[in-house]
């Protein structure tokens, strides 16, 4: 089975508003939350020693991926606010 939506006037959202905040916020924690680590190399199941590799192309690319982190909690907040305003 799959959901049906209906377009109801010009409405195109097909969410709860009032679920919005809470949902997108969740997001915006682990984004967050993900901006702030760095790689555990205690994690890693690999048969070598990745500090060489791993750490050095985490700190390569940490610029790129900060970029997308921002765009996404933009959307976010967008969505946030959107959810927010009156109809």
């Amino acid at each position: 089975s799959a959901p049906v939506y209906l377009r109801v006037g010009d409405d195109t959202r097909t969410w709860r508003p009032e679920s919005v905040a809470a949902i997108a916020g969740r997001y915006l924690a682990l984004l967050a939350e993900f901006r702030e680590s760095t790689p555990r190399l205690d994690e890693d199941w690999e048969r070598f020693a990745p500090e060489d590799l791993l750490l050095p192309v985490w700190q390569q690319d940490r610029e790129s991926l900060m970029q997308r982190l921002d765009r996404a909690e933009a959307v976010y907040r967008r969505l946030i606010e959107e959810a927010a305003a009156p109809p």
